[in-house]
C-alpha cells in the first residue's frame, strides 16, 4: 500500500525539489521583465506610435574640423584630428 505523494509515476520515491538561490534569481528577473515591459508600455503611450509627436528633438551641430578622406583608416584619422 502507498501513501498519497509519496511515490511517482515512475513507481520510484521522490521528494519535492526545494527552492533554491537560483530559483530566487529565476523569479527576480522574471519581474524585471514585467517591470521593464510595464514601463515601456508607460513610454510608448506617452509618444503614441511612430513618428513620435510630442518626443523632444535634438539638433546635431556640424563638425568642422579636419575631415579625413573616406575609407581612411582610423589612425590617419586620429592622426588629422589631433594635427
Amino acid at each position: 500500500m502507498s501513501r498519497t505523494g509519496s511515490s511517482s509515476p515512475s513507481g520510484g520515491p521522490h521528494r519535492k525539489p526545494r527552492t533554491d538561490l537560483y530559483t530566487v534569481l529565476l523569479v527576480v528577473a522574471l519581474m524585471a521583465l514585467i517591470a521593464g515591459t510595464v514601463f515601456l508600455f508607460m513610454e510608448v503611450r506617452d509618444y503614441g506610435s511612430p513618428p513620435y509627436q510630442g518626443a523632444p528633438s535634438a539638433w546635431v551641430m556640424p563638425h568642422h574640423g579636419p575631415q579625413a578622406p573616406a575609407g581612411a583608416p582610423f589612425a590617419s584619422t586620429l592622426g588629422a584630428i589631433l594635427g
